[in-house]
């Protein structure tokens, strides 16, 4: 038996259908980053909101004149805000006012740790893996990570989220 892991989330660069064909064990460290995505995504939204940007880079031309600072900075109690996230893709469209850190803090980076030594340690003691952390077992979608992809063509995708891409 084999166990491939990804240390993070994805594994759109594993070939899950090649997995199940092999019956190769699949796990990823899901969950791992979200709250440092979340909070990635709050700092920007803020920052954008009050015009943060802008103001500190007028500041640091010498510049003082707070109503050119503030002609372009709200509060965000009552607005209606979103973000739009697309996976891997976003490294190369956002061009994303920050490199794609906002999932490798060192909080994040110690849960990428820790996941991948609790696999391991399961694999290695025959204990099961935690649902959570399959996307493949025993040559067939297994797992939280089974709801992703679509039998037949894993490394595809679910089908439902086909709908979505351009």
């Amino acid at each position: 038996m084999q166990l491939a892991i990804t240390a993070g989330i994805g594994s759109d660069q594993v070939d899950l259908q090649g997995a199940i064909d092999a019956g190769i064990t699949v796990a990823e460290v899901t969950y791992c980053n979200s709250i440092s995505v979340a909070e990635h995504v709050v700092m920007m939204i803020l920052s954008l909101v009050c015009n943060y940007m802008p103001s500190y880079q007028w500041v640091t031309r010498g510049g003082w004149n707070i109503a050119d600072c503030v002609a372009r900075s709200y509060d965000v109690e009552g607005m209606v805000v979103g973000t739009v996230g697309r996976g891997g893709s976003v490294r190369q469209s956002c061009g994303g006012m920050t490199p794609h850190i906002s999932g490798s803090s060192l909080s994040a980076q110690a849960r990428y740790a820790a996941g991948t030594r609790e696999i391991l340690e399961c694999w290695l003691e025959g204990r099961p893996i935690r649902e959570e952390y399959l996307i493949v077992e025993g040559g067939r979608l297994a797992g939280t990570g089974a709801r992703s992809y679509s039998p037949g063509d894993a490394t595809g995708g679910a089908e439902d989220a086909r709908r979505f891409t351009t």
